[in-house]
């Protein structure tokens, strides 16, 4: 038994408690010098003063600054990367922590943490193979107005990884050219073949125009092979992005959103084709972030 202070409406008071064998430090100075300060506004969580720095916080596990701890901020992102709704986002962390943000902190979370993770990841170098699949889908989303966009993903084959994905308002050859642009200058090599389930044919065209002017990179050719079942069943697993897209109410979410999820798939989705392995780990791609844990934590 020892004597702490505590507070309740703002008066300090001495008070008996069991000595705790997990001490709460403070968040903000790293002091183990706390004492316990009254409750929460809803009486459901002790508060703590520091009386190194004086500040008050909860022990919650929540970075400074933050209201919710990084788990359930983590928890949130992943589950709105795998396709839930912000309804069923809301749910899973009332049901798995007790904890119900509203949406307007989970979109802001989304938002923040996303461009963190983007910028993050930008650098990284993937060593992929030689045969690539290249898709489009047709989508209906909030931010067109009620108007067709189209995605579009280029994926390496050997490892999965996802090299580049966009959209746009429409479906040209000249759009497929510029993904196809920033997946070569990201891996710094060219396909031999190009699988495709409906894409143009007629993309092979673009690559001399591609080659042109690219300093530090052989000049190459590529073929274009139509193989519906086998470029489906690759790039099937990205078509979940859909669901997200339909939900977002402006271009500039949806831009996010997807280079969000392509941080998400590669980088911290395990592929079942590849043992348990993310295609990052796959391309032999170094990174420190493995989970949303850690881009929160950053």
């Amino acid at each position: 038994m020892s004597k702490l202070l505590s507070a309740e409406d703002g008066e300090m008071e001495e008070v008996a408690l069991l000595e705790s064998p997990v001490k709460p430090v403070c968040r903000y100075c790293g002091a183990f010098v706390v004492v316990r300060f009254g409750l929460t506004p809803n009486r459901k969580r002790q508060r703590y003063l520091c009386r190194n720095c004086y500040k008050t916080f909860t022990d919650n596990g929540a970075a400074p600054g933050m209201r919710y701890p990084s788990l359930v901020i983590a928890s949130a992102l992943n589950q709105f990367y795998e396709a839930a709704s912000l309804h069923w986002v809301c749910r899973h962390l009332m049901l798995q922590y007790g904890m119900q943000p509203d949406h307007a902190n989970i979109r802001r979370w989304i938002s923040r943490y996303t461009r963190q993770a983007v910028i993050a990841l930008s650098g990284a170098r993937a060593q992929v193979g030689k045969i690539w699949a290249a898709s489009e889908t047709r989508i209906m989303t909030r931010a067109s107005m009620s108007r067709a966009v189209w995605l579009w993903d280029i994926v390496d084959i050997e490892t999965r990884f996802l090299l580049a994905t966009g959209f746009s308002m429409k479906k040209s050859v000249l759009d497929f050219g510029v993904l196809l642009d920033l997946a070569t200058r990201r891996t710094n090599t060219w396909p031999d073949v190009i699988l495709t389930d409906e894409l143009i044919p007629q993309i092979g065209a673009t690559q001399g125009q591609l080659v042109a002017g690219r300093e530090g990179m052989a000049a190459s050719s590529f073929t274009v092979r139509v193989s519906t079942g086998q470029a489906r069943r690759i790039l099937g697993v990205l078509r979940d992005r859909s669901q997200i897209l339909q939900r977002l109410g402006n271009r500039n979410t949806a831009h996010l959103a997807v280079s969000g999820w392509a941080v998400h798939y590669n980088f911290f989705r395990p592929h079942p084709r590849l043992g348990g392995k993310t295609p990052a780990e796959a391309a032999g791609v170094q990174s420190p972030l493995k989970n949303w844990a850690d881009v929160v934590e950053m």
